[in-house]
């Protein structure tokens, strides 16, 4: 059997924990409890084997020396990526858009719709600069973060303020490129918001249409029950007169 996808690990942790805290599974993300959301990470986290990447790139090594090396391509690329796709607000780093390739220990990013920090205006917002999880920390080598990560983080970051007017020109041409309409996602909100609106007008014009329905039946029922109590204080007001009268 197909080992499970880390979504699904998620999710098969994340409901039941919601569920004990009365939350329906339809409720939106945004709106999950802060702290369920990290009693879930941890445990996900305290789950995953810190060296389970570091394991891989040594089952994939044949000598030391090729271990060394993949070690340190993926430090390098990992930064190269980070810092690049911290440039350009590149965002949705999730598991399969993250690939790694074993034979040099590098990581391949694919899928680069979520740019441009558009990962910040989604539902529930990216605040993340670039993903760096635990294990790919552990997959740097002894020297995790400190050594050729820092190193390459730092010459990419010089590399791009080098040729930040050749970088800005490549990227100019995305703001007048007709095949790239920057308005489409806010109009997609402004759809969304005028749908939203006609729906709960909607149902406000439904609630109002019940309550005539209900008023007009209490109205008649209101009606039947005072001319009901008319006539019962006629018969009391006729069999009072009759008594005085004898």
């Amino acid at each position: 059997a197909a080992p499970p996808r880390p979504s699904d690990l998620f999710y098969e942790k994340i409901m039941p924990a919601l569920k004990e805290c009365g939350i329906s599974r339809i409720t939106s993300r945004r709106d999950w409890p802060l702290d369920v959301l990290r009693s879930v990470y941890a445990q996900l986290v305290h789950e995953t084997p810190r060296d389970l990447l570091a394991r891989e790139i040594q089952c994939a090594s044949l000598s030391p020396a090729e271990l060394w090396a993949k070690t340190g391509g993926h430090a390098q690329s990992v930064a190269v990526m980070s810092m690049v796709g911290y440039a350009i607000g590149l965002g949705d780093r999730h598991l399969d858009n993250i690939l790694m390739d074993f034979r040099s220990g590098e990581v391949v990013h694919i899928d680069w719709n979520v740019c441009f920090e558009k990962g910040a205006r989604l539902k529930v917002p990216e605040l993340v600069p670039f993903r760096l999880t635990h294990t790919m920390q552990a997959a740097m080598g002894f020297a995790g973060v400190e050594g050729a990560f820092r190193i390459a983080c730092e010459r990419s970051l010089r590399v791009l303020r080098r040729n930040k007017e050749a970088l800005l020109t490549l990227l100019e041409a995305f703001v007048y490129d007709p095949v790239v309409d920057w308005t489409a996602e806010k109009q997609a909100q402004q759809a969304s918001k005028s749908v939203e609106l006609h729906v709960s007008l909607s149902l406000f014009a439904s609630r109002v249409d019940e309550m005539k329905v209900s008023l007009a039946e209490s109205q008649r029922q209101g009606a039947a029950s005072l001319g009901a109590f008319q006539q019962l204080l006629t018969q009391i007001v006729d069999l009072y007169a009759s008594d005085v009268a004898a």
